[in-house]
């Protein structure tokens, strides 16, 4: 929620104080407004498996959750975990923040001078060397004089996007184990600094989203493009092999009139008396976001429709089933509703329409669904909690 006056709530795991809620109760199934936050405006959250950050419109960084791996970059704290926001008071001391992101074992900040700001990160270099303190902030090497416009981070990489659309990522571990091509440098090894991605050198990249081994990258001409982990078809190839390069993904053609429940959007698109709005067909073929999870992938196209693929287990592709999708497929539960915004979890995913309801689907163990229960689910639900709410 964007406006000055914002309400934060929050839901699912809660075993360490992740959500910021003042206690540790294990698991919130139904979402609880985090009050602390109510006295003042928060412009981007972002959240992994064990911690939340959220960044206000000053650059002040708050954070909340596990403190191991040194990732909430609070220094002197001994406690395993907070369940309160606090903030991290030596991020002044480097500039002001303009974007947030983390994961797992870190949590990275961009600044206003273009530099990164890292916390924790233990897994991104060689452990033959010496660790810092990983409480404390350190500027992310190799990137002197770039400046960056995006962020993103999986458990085991990270990547940054300039201002010219060059990719560069970092990260991997020392072993396979960790490092499944999800750098997209021909190789399954660890990079310590960050590198540009040359194979995407003739694109010009305008938004990356890491999962947790695998990269999609999306460029000014809507095309996709993933790297590394193929196990479960999150690269949307085809088959289950790792991609150690980035390769272009096409989304399937929607042929107009074709019996589909998307067609009524067809109808609403063509109707539409604005000159410049290309056909139903052009605009559905367009991909205009995407959102790496764990072990599955989300595409969104121009007309509204989702795509999905890979890990599928938990029902987390929404396609009403529990297999693996080796290809992006077409969600079709959202008959003439456009959906407008998309977030991949680890095991869960999150759309918003364009009328500002929200649907999620997986894996439900938590309460991550925000639907007052535990029971997973395959299709995507609607989270009535929030009906008639500004989100």
């Amino acid at each position: 929620m964007i406006d000055d006056k914002a309400f934060i709530f929050a839901c699912g795991k809660n075993a360490e104080g992740d959500l910021g809620l003042g206690n540790s109760d294990g698991k919130v199934n139904l979402p609880k407004n985090v009050a602390q936050l109510n006295d003042f405006p928060v412009k981007q959250i972002a959240g992994s498996n064990a911690h939340s950050v959220l960044m206000t419109p000053s650059g002040e960084v708050h954070v909340s959750g596990s403190t191991l791996h040194g990732k909430l970059g609070l220094e002197g704290i001994e406690k395993k975990s907070l369940n309160k926001f606090h903030v991290i008071t030596q991020v002044a001391e480097y500039g002001k923040v303009i974007q947030v992101c983390c994961s797992d074992y870190q949590t990275l900040c961009l600044l206003a001078d273009n530099s990164i700001l890292s916390f924790g990160g233990a897994n991104m270099k060689d452990k033959s060397n010496v660790l810092p303190d990983l409480n404390t902030g350190e500027i992310v090497a190799g990137l002197d004089g770039i400046e960056i416009t995006q962020i993103s981070c999986g458990d085991y990489h990270a990547a940054a996007v300039d201002v010219d659309g060059n990719l560069y990522t970092w990260g991997g571990g020392k072993t396979k184990q960790y490092n499944k091509g999800q750098c997209g440098h021909g190789k399954d090894q660890l990079q310590e600094t960050p590198k540009r991605v040359e194979a995407l050198a003739h694109k010009r990249i305008e938004k990356v989203s890491c999962g947790a081994f695998h990269t999609l990258a999306l460029s000014d001409d809507q095309e996709l493009f993933t790297f590394g982990s193929g196990v479960y078809g999150e690269c949307g190839t085809g088959d289950n092999s790792n991609l150690l390069v980035p390769k272009k993904i096409d989304i399937p053609k929607h042929k107009a009139g074709a019996s589909h429940k998307n067609d009524k959007l067809m109808k609403e698109l063509l109707n539409e008396k604005d000159n410049k709005l290309k056909t139903f067909t052009e605009e559905a073929s367009k991909i205009i976001d995407i959102s790496a999870g764990g072990k599955h992938s989300m595409v969104l196209t121009g007309a509204g429709l989702l795509y999905t693929f890979g890990f599928g287990d938990q029902g987390q592709l929404g396609h009403r089933d529990t297999d693996n999708q080796k290809k992006p497929k077409l969600v079709d539960d959202f008959d003439g509703v456009r959906i407008q915004c998309i977030s991949a979890g680890s095991y869960h995913s999150i759309v918003m329409t364009a009328k500002g309801d929200l649907y999620s689907c997986g894996l439900n163990k938590d309460g991550q669904l925000a639907l007052a229960n535990f029971k997973s689910r395959t299709g995507f639900q609607h989270i009535t909690c929030f009906a008639g709410l500004n989100v």
